[in-house]
């Protein structure tokens, strides 16, 4: 006898993604409607700012990925940059309207340009730039390609652009502090893409799925195609 329950397991599935989808998109416009500021920023916590993005496509728009950052009381860890140095730098701003704190990490939680892109304008000694720990391969083997689709583009102000490398990688977990609080990333092998990272703080209950979870599609995960690639 078959088991009356495994028919309806995929569509169970689908049904609580959708819930999750529903619910974080839900959140997400409500925050933007309330304490959205001058800059673009949407505060969902008391310490996590996200710059949402919008429908578009890379290297045609900018603006499009979800980006932002986490105040501690010692450090700000940045979660992903943008699309473009200029990109960077808008979020650098909208940090500095809002804090003097230093920034001591930035977060890539994966290889796509839209995310990570704007790294330049984060460069100093006293910041870390954290990644999964395929990253660097992947950049090694799609990073000159990005440069050069953006400099191709309507965009192309980007001469500062340039691929900043992680030099602190994530291969399971790694706890960062931040003074008032220790985030926890944690490193997924197969997600959105073949390296990526989620991000927890615990003081404010906050997890920042960025390209594992989206609000308008069920993202299908292909090995017959090249894992850096996808989008």
């Amino acid at each position: 006898m078959s088991n009356p329950f495994s028919l309806s397991f995929p569509l169970l599935l689908t049904a609580g993604i959708l819930l999750i989808q529903a619910h974080a998109e839900t959140a997400l416009q409500s925050s933007e409607q309330n304490t959205k500021n001058s800059h673009g920023l949407s505060q969902v916590a008391a310490s996590s700012y996200v710059r949402p993005g919008h429908h578009g496509m890379i290297f045609e728009s900018e603006d499009i990925a979800n980006i932002g950052f986490i105040i501690g009381t010692e450090c700000v860890a940045v979660v992903d940059t943008g699309g473009s140095y200029t990109e960077g730098m808008r979020l650098l701003q909208a940090i500095r309207s809002l804090t003097a704190t230093p920034i001591c990490y930035v977060i890539n939680t994966h290889v796509h340009p839209d995310h990570m892109l704007g790294n330049k304008a984060f460069q100093q000694e006293s910041t870390h730039f954290v990644g999964p720990q395929n990253l660097p391969q992947a950049l090694g083997l799609v990073g000159d390609i990005f440069l050069d689709r953006l400099q191709a583009s309507k965009h192309s102000v980007q001469a500062a652009t340039e691929i900043i490398f992680p030099d602190v990688l994530v291969s399971d977990t790694l706890q960062l502090d931040l003074g008032d609080r220790k985030l926890l990333l944690m490193a997924h092998d197969v997600a959105h893409t073949a390296a990526d990272l989620s991000i927890y703080d615990p003081k404010d209950d906050v997890l920042w799925m960025v390209g594992v979870l989206y609000s308008h599609n069920i993202f299908l995960y292909s090995r017959l195609i090249h894992p850096f690639l996808m989008h």
